[in-house]
């Protein structure tokens, strides 16, 4: 499994992941068994996804210098400060 366990095991609310289709920054809002709600950092919108499409579709924000494009290398999509 390596590092994908530990990847999957670490979720928690308030951390932020990026599209990697829009590259739209959401917030975990909650968790619940494997389910993921996601909701926008604008409040405007909300995703119920699966725990492994975390992996499959979006990147983790871990420092707001992190490179944040889309996959047909559209970016870079900048945070805000308040979105940090």
């Amino acid at each position: 499994m390596g590092d994908r366990g530990i990847f999957m095991g670490s979720l928690r609310e308030g951390e932020k992941f990026q599209s990697l289709f829009t590259g739209k920054i959401y917030r975990i809002k909650a968790i619940k068994d494997q389910m993921v709600l996601l909701e926008s950092i604008d409040g405007l919108s909300q995703v119920l996804t699966h725990r492994e499409n975390l992996r499959l579709f979006y990147t983790k924000i871990l420092h707001p210098e992190d490179a944040r494009y889309d996959l047909e290398g559209n970016g870079p999509f900048p945070l805000q400060e308040k979105d940090l």
